[in-house]
């Protein structure tokens, strides 16, 4: 009880001190409070940012840089390997290749070409970027194999025999000599070939080795092979993460062989990673490069070779303090939309509230209940003002529709009884000359009499009071029988209606002046035989009569206007049966029943009645 009573005291204090402070007030404390907290995150999420980007940039570079390497090292592996099959020993025998360099006077050339083209085919099989094969003597006479085909299966190479005296005499042909059987890895432009013509030259790295005599140890001729690394250069430029990052591929001695690094930049980290003692085939850091800071990230997966990685430490910072910007930006825009989103807040709950006692005050001096007020949002607020709205509309349908519609009922049933004195006259004639044409034997003339009768007698009693649709339809088929005395077979009527609705309960004259109007209007100027369906039928809590003629249509600018004349817009036709049996429908039940038309020139017109499902 005492825990109670304190936590209601605690509120009631609460309460009572919210309620000494103003709602715009509360609003700005609140506002206070979350600019406080939003500060706070913003602060947090800086430090964070900060820290994520430098991680997520240093592994997208060394993923990078890994990539680019396993493509160019495969490369380079491949042509390590095929620059020594020409001393590579089978069953301890030399190579064809090996003899006719050794001992070019006791083979011939013959051999030379047969043994290459046979090895090449092999190993283009087995290393598909290799472009290019040549085996040269110390005279720069020689054979080659190349192969353009780059995404091919199947390969088809071409082998060239080569003349002397040229390639000999290149600088890469004199490089290779001294080097006693090590390869030497080329640049595509530190490679001169006359004679030999490689598409893409460009895109290719180039090994060379001199092929030793095993007696003398002695240069005896020299084989090149190149292979194609545009995959690695497309990989980097794919995926590199700032436009002016710049890739590297050089040996120990800072020798550039792919990428556009600086020189200045390739002796700057040698020298760095020399004088470091970690010695890993990989890894990170940074170094500054003729006054700018450059972060180098490398691989040194192929020995005596390094694939780095050059970004330029002002991208990664650039970067951070964008972001930095954003987000200060972000503090500063949110800290105004927030001003403007409590004034708002407070606008949005003042003036309606102002708005609904001035609609009351103006309701109260006009005595004006068809007043409302426009709101078409979807808060508490806009509930109350939809409850308010329809409160003054309920009021004055009670004031003004309630009393307008009684009128116009003591109206029509005023016209009734005015209009009963002329029908009763008319009903006693009838029977009068009905009567003398059956004594002169005309039966034809006395049937249409007693029919008209009937119908007469069935308006005159009781007009308001409703019958059930089993009397309406046999009225109805009255009518119908009347019109084929005096219009014989020009037409067919068919009437179909569900056994369910007979009991139900309708008034008078409703599908009567439907046909009458199908009849003269839709069917009667036809020259072949028209046809008329009545069809009713129970839909859910209502009953539906549909009316179908085959007729010529009505026109849809006409069809629009005699819709509009329907419900009283305008005044452009002078027959009243349609409108009548309409507005009666609407008088009795109100708006969701009544009738529509739905007509197609050259097909016909349907006239459809829906009426509430009644039983008493």
């Amino acid at each position: 009880m005492r825990q109670r009573r304190l936590a209601k005291i605690i509120t009631e204090w609460q309460y009572g001190l919210l309620r000494t402070v103003s709602i715009k007030k509360r609003l700005f404390i609140i506002w206070g409070v979350v600019l406080l907290l939003m500060n706070f995150a913003l602060f947090a999420m800086l430090s964070s940012t900060i820290n994520n980007h430098e991680a997520y940039v240093s592994m997208r570079c060394t993923q990078l840089v890994n990539a680019v390497a396993d493509q160019v090292k495969a490369g380079i592996t491949s042509l390590l390997s095929v620059t020594k099959y020409p001393v590579v020993q089978i069953n301890f025998l030399p190579t064809d290749t090996y003899n006719y360099l050794a001992h070019p006077d006791s083979y011939s050339k013959n051999v030379l070409y047969s043994d290459l083209e046979y090895k090449s085919t092999m190993l283009f099989e087995q290393n598909r970027e290799i472009r290019l094969i040549a085996v040269f003597d110390l005279n720069g006479s020689g054979s080659y194999v190349k192969n353009n085909k780059k995404y091919t299966y199947m390969i088809s190479p071409n082998q060239q025999p080569l003349q002397g005296g040229v390639i000999n005499n290149e600088p890469w042909f004199a490089d290779t000599l001294p080097e006693k059987g090590s390869p030497l890895v080329l640049r595509p432009d530190e490679v001169e070939l006359n004679g030999i013509y490689l598409s893409d030259k460009e895109e290719m790295l180039f090994v060379s080795r001199a092929i030793m005599s095993v007696e003398s140890f002695e240069p005896i001729g020299v084989i090149l092979a190149a292979v194609d690394v545009s995959v690695g250069t497309a990989v980097y430029e794919e995926s590199k993460v700032f436009d002016d990052q710049r890739l590297g591929f050089f040996d120990a001695d800072g020798k550039l062989l792919m990428g556009s690094m600086s020189q200045a930049s390739v002796d700057a980290f040698l020298a760095a990673l020399g004088t470091s003692t970690n010695g890993s085939p990989a890894g990170s850091f940074r170094l500054t490069v003729k006054g700018k800071d450059f972060l180098y990230h490398y691989s040194s997966s192929l020995d005596g070779y390094y694939f780095v990685l050059e970004t330029p430490y002002r991208q990664i910072l650039s970067d951070v303090i964008r972001q930095k910007m954003i987000l200060f930006a972000a503090l500063f825009v949110g800290c105004i939309l927030l001003g403007l989103a409590i004034i708002a807040i407070v606008r949005s709950i003042v003036r309606p509230v102002k708005s609904l006692a001035d609609t009351c005050n103006d309701i109260v001096q006009k005595e004006d209940f068809s007043i409302s007020i426009a709101d078409p949002f979807c808060d508490e607020l806009s509930e109350l003002t939809a409850a308010f709205n329809a409160m003054t509309r309920r009021i004055e349908y009670l004031i003004y529709d309630v009393y307008e519609k009684n009128m116009e009922l003591t109206d029509t049933q005023l016209q009734l009884l005015r209009s009963q004195v002329n029908p009763h006259f008319l009903y006693n004639t009838l029977e009068t000359i009905r009567t003398k044409a059956y004594l002169s034997g005309q039966q034809e003339l006395s049937d249409m009499t007693l029919l008209l009768v009937n119908l007469l007698r069935y308006g005159i009693s009781a007009p308001a009071k409703p019958v059930s649709v089993e009397e309406e339809i046999l009225k109805l088929q009255e009518y119908i029988a009347l019109q084929h005395q005096l219009y014989g077979d020009r037409f067919t009527v068919s009437v179909n209606i569900e056994p369910e609705i007979l009991g139900c309960k309708m008034h008078k004259f409703v599908l009567q002046p439907l046909v009458e109007n199908a009849l003269y209007h839709g069917v009667n100027d036809m020259k072949s035989i028209g046809a008329v369906d009545v069809l009713g039928y129970a839909d859910g809590d209502r009953i539906i009569f549909q009316i179908t003629d085959n007729g010529s249509g009505i026109p849809g600018e006409l069809l629009e206007d005699l819709r509009e004349y329907m419900e009283n817009k305008n005044e452009k036709f002078t027959s009243i049966g349609l409108k009548n049996v309409h507005r009666r429908i609407r008088l009795l039940y109100g708006e969701p029943y009544g009738v529509t038309i739905a007509s197609e020139v050259n097909v016909g017109t349907m006239i459809t009645v829906t009426l509430p499902l009644r039983r008493e």
